[in-house]
């Protein structure tokens, strides 16, 4: 799909959207914002007010983050020498249906040892039908809790000993297999596990141009099936990632 096809669906879309169907899957960017190991946390480097007794105002900030920082898209070539850079990622791949894979039960038991694997997704679509094409899969833990709590959400603040919930290679293999699924989003904040250091899940997805989203904020009432995403990253020439507003459309069907 060309890009200006692309903008001129998304624009026309838009307009018919209820506002009231809009719900934003994206952590502010702020002082708790989860940052990955020693990664440059989001910091106001500077800060101008000009405030005048003529009622002039004037107000600028500058700042610096991590490309995985925050809500965030991990780019194919991330973790694939031959994968795209985020702005290299087709529009078609950022407008797309989204299905929500509820494991919060699991990891109500299992806690941060839980795993997307590959039975979730087949009971997913024994449930609900097949996953859609040009689709985003998010799996939801009700990680998010923890997000304002840096070491309950991380489990650690070395990152060689973090834990969290996240996908099972072979959930990550199954996805692949689909040619279907063009992004794979979770409420923790990263794909693979916490701890590990192969980070299978990362590769396997993308040596497929699977995109990541990290740190999503999911609500529990989410739908699982019936909803378009927005992925918007900042489009940085050449990024391994990307700062990302994750905007959904709840269709209700």
């Amino acid at each position: 799909m060309k890009a200006t096809t692309c903008l001129l669906l998304i624009i026309t879309y838009l307009f018919q959207v209820n506002s009231n169907n809009l719900i934003d899957l994206t952590w502010p960017f702020n002082n708790v914002t989860i940052s990955w190991g020693d990664g440059q946390k989001y910091e106001v480097t500077k800060e101008t007010i000009i405030d005048k007794p003529d009622g002039n105002w004037y107000a600028a900030k500058e700042f610096a983050l991590a490309e995985h920082c925050g809500t965030h898209l991990d780019a194919p070539y991330h973790f694939a020498k031959n994968g795209w850079k985020v702005d290299e990622i087709p529009l078609s791949r950022l407008i797309v249906e989204c299905v929500k894979i509820d494991l919060s039960e699991k990891t109500a038991k299992l806690g941060h040892t839980s795993r997307l694997l590959p039975e979730d997704l087949i009971e997913w679509e024994r449930r609900h039908g097949p996953i859609p094409p040009n689709s985003v899969i998010l799996a939801y833990f009700n990680w998010g809790q923890f997000y304002n709590d840096r070491e309950k959400y991380l489990g650690a603040n070395n990152s060689a000993s973090y834990k969290f919930p996240a996908l099972s290679p072979e959930a990550a293999q199954w996805i692949a297999n689909t040619n279907k699924v063009v992004g794979v989003g979770l409420d923790t904040p990263s794909v693979d596990p916490g701890g590990t250091t192969t980070k299978m899940v990362h590769k396997t997805l993308a040596e497929n141009q699977i995109y990541g989203l990290e740190n999503v904020k999911i609500p529990k009432d989410y739908p699982e099936k019936g909803c378009h995403l927005y992925v918007m990253p900042m489009l940085l020439a050449g990024g391994t990632g990307a700062p990302v507003r994750i905007i959904s459309y709840l269709n209700g069907n």
